[in-house]
């Protein structure tokens, strides 16, 4: 029998995603880690910009919509066109990144013979995307297509362990969502900052509806003098944030820049002192949250403000990298950022470790995790 490694020479995976390429950098993550590997990839998304990668994209029209109606109309259409474009195709393993995109990995895994991997980035039935019947209807079509993959993966142990609970499956492999490595010899920079006049704090990612994003842009005007408020990222709500931060009179203590490119984010990150998440216990999703920006702050060498919730909590505890606090408190959050910049040996002590803790959370190892999964797949039976 071949070994996993050897089992895979010139086979084929198919990623579809929904999403803005360019913006989603855990599957990014995957599709180098498979093409490193010596998958031949295709990543099937809305859309790429950016240099040129090392495995194919294909990109299908579809235009972002705001009605629920117009949404679903959507969502087909997209299922729809993935299918038209990976049937041909005909890949080993079709991996669908999210419930968005798995009708249409189902299908093409019944069209094709393709082993169906499930990529849950979130506990869809909770995600507080949709109510009532709605709400029902999701549930049942997780729980329909989910029994008939053939593995699925998810980004924590807590989602892992919800989704085994709820549809009676095997554990999902845990791949979280941890950044590459980066050179060590930025570190020095990441600690020369502390102690300077001006304490940098960052606010990364997309700027995101229920996220308590209003609510961070307003803890400004209660954290001390010394220290300065960016955002770095876009979204819906962009808007709204630079108005109340025009509206309280902020515009000095608080910055917006666009996003970079996801092999940029650390290395921009590293040169800010804390960074800072905040997620609204509104729904069981976000209690569960793990985002991109967690692991990416700890590998950028930052001290940690971020809300009192599980995953949070376990980083933050385990690690002693930084304080948690009541999200959507304007008054806690500028609190705990206070609390770490008045003490700037504290601050440094945090930042250190958080380069020691970044040791645990490499795509090194998690993106071993997934590629141990389609070698797995693709042994004879």
């Amino acid at each position: 029998m071949p070994s996993p490694k050897t089992a895979v020479t010139h086979s084929s995976v198919c990623m579809l995603v929904t999403s803005d390429l360019h913006l989603d950098p855990r599957v990014q993550k995957e599709a180098k880690s498979a093409s490193d590997a010596g998958f031949d990839v295709t990543v099937v998304c809305r859309s790429y910009t950016g240099t040129p990668l090392p495995y194919k994209v294909i990109q299908f029209a579809a235009k972002r919509r705001t009605s629920r109606l117009a949404k679903l109309v959507e969502r087909t259409l997209s299922n729809l066109e993935m299918i038209r474009i990976a049937t041909v195709m005909r890949p080993d393993i079709v991996h669908a990144n999210d419930l968005d995109t798995l009708p249409a990995g189902y299908l093409i895994s019944r069209l094709t013979g393709a082993k169906l991997v499930y990529d849950s980035h979130e506990y869809w039935p909770e995600a507080g995307r949709d109510i009532g019947r709605a709400k029902k209807i999701v549930g049942y079509l997780e729980s329909f297509l989910i029994r008939r993959c053939n593995a699925t993966v998810t980004v924590n142990r807590l989602i892992a362990e919800m989704l085994a609970e709820r549809y009676k499956i095997p554990l999902p492999t845990v791949v979280m969502n941890a950044p590459l490595s980066v050179n060590s010899s930025e570190d020095e920079n990441n600690l020369e900052s502390v102690g300077i006049q001006t304490v940098q704090v960052l606010h990364l990612g997309m700027f995101h509806r229920n996220r308590g994003l209003e609510d961070v842009v307003r803890s400004a005007r209660y954290m001390d003098s010394n220290i300065h408020l960016t955002f770095i990222g876009s979204g819906d709500v962009e808007q709204d944030l630079r108005s109340i931060a025009t509206v309280e009179g902020l515009e000095d203590k608080v910055s917006f820049l666009p996003p970079v490119a996801s092999n940029q984010v650390v290395s921009t990150a590293s040169r800010y002192d804390i960074g800072l998440i905040m997620y609204l216990p509104h729904n069981l999703n976000n209690q569960l949250a793990s985002p991109n920006k967690l692991f990416e702050y700890v590998m950028a060498g930052l001290a940690l403000v971020a809300p009192d919730l599980p995953i949070f909590r376990e980083v933050v505890n385990t690690h002693q990298v930084g304080v948690l606090c009541e999200p959507g408190n304007p008054v806690a959050i500028a609190a705990a950022v206070n609390q770490i910049a008045r003490d700037p040996e504290t601050m440094a002590a945090m930042k250190r470790r958080s380069l020691v803790a970044r040791k645990s959370y490499t795509w090194d190892s998690e993106g071993e995790k997934l590629l141990k999964v389609y070698r797995q797949l693709l042994l004879p039976t």
